[in-house]
């Protein structure tokens, strides 16, 4: 499930740009926000999942700006290691392809309004993904007040079922609140919720972090995610570093 959601809404880190020129990242929440990669730029973003007991997920995103507007990007799963009842079981984990257009901004009220489409391929080894393809769309909503930003999402998605034929439906909400808590350093708190029809959980998450700028082409981040009712995931620990590779 932890693979699904991220490539649902390609996590965001929320950290505001600082330039044309600087480095968006996309990491860790998971709502995802309307600042796009550098126009005509890659942008990577290599991050870890780490329940301690139960599983551990390395993820890696390419991202390329199409121009000031719009990025394509594909987020493989290169491994991908969970405990179950039966013991252990590593290898690679799904796929996910997309693209992201803030469609919509007012900068005098610093508001933007944006969409997300993604298809979730499964590539996976040893029943470590999804059973068919799953296919997500996120609008996005965010803007800024007086030292804070906010970031709204809503994901409609599309769950595929080997083994009837059939499919679920996905729903997820979330909302981020953000500040500056010293230069090119932020703070992010974040609430989510997902449903899946057909199934009866219905997982709330809260997830607090940081997001260092080291440099115009480098953020850092570094979270922690834990379940807010019975639903819910335990405690697990995010981390991870986006980087500028080349711009044009």
């Amino acid at each position: 499930m932890a693979a699904a959601l991220a490539a649902a809404a390609l996590p965001a880190c929320q950290l505001p740009p600082r330039g044309e020129a600087h480095v968006t990242a996309q990491r860790p929440s998971f709502a995802t926000d309307n600042v796009t990669a550098v126009p005509h730029g890659f942008e990577l973003e290599a991050g870890a999942f780490l329940d301690p007991g139960d599983q551990r997920e390395l993820v890696v995103n390419l991202r390329y700006g199409l121009d000031e507007r719009t990025e394509l990007y594909v987020m493989p799963t290169p491994y991908d290691w969970e405990r179950r009842r039966g013991g252990t079981k590593r290898g690679r984990g799904d796929l996910a392809v997309g693209a992201r257009r803030r469609l919509w901004e007012d900068p005098e009220h610093n508001l933007a309004a944006g969409a997300q489409v993604c298809v979730l391929v499964p590539r996976a080894q040893r029943d470590l993904g999804a059973e068919d393809y799953e296919f997500y769309g996120t609008a996005i909503l965010d803007g800024q007040l007086p030292e804070v930003f906010y970031t709204l999402n809503y994901v409609l998605g599309r769950l595929g079922r080997e083994d009837s034929g059939g499919h679920d439906t996905f729903h997820g909400v979330s909302m981020v609140l953000g500040r500056p808590v010293a230069p090119d350093l932020d703070a992010f708190f974040e609430v989510y919720g997902t449903r899946v029809h057909a199934r009866d959980e219905k997982p709330w998450q809260a997830q607090l972090g940081l997001a260092w700028s080291t440099g115009p082409s480098t953020i850092l981040d570094l979270a922690v995610d834990t379940g807010l009712n019975g639903d819910g995931e335990d405690a697990v620990l995010l981390f991870g570093v986006t980087q500028i590779l080349a711009r044009d």
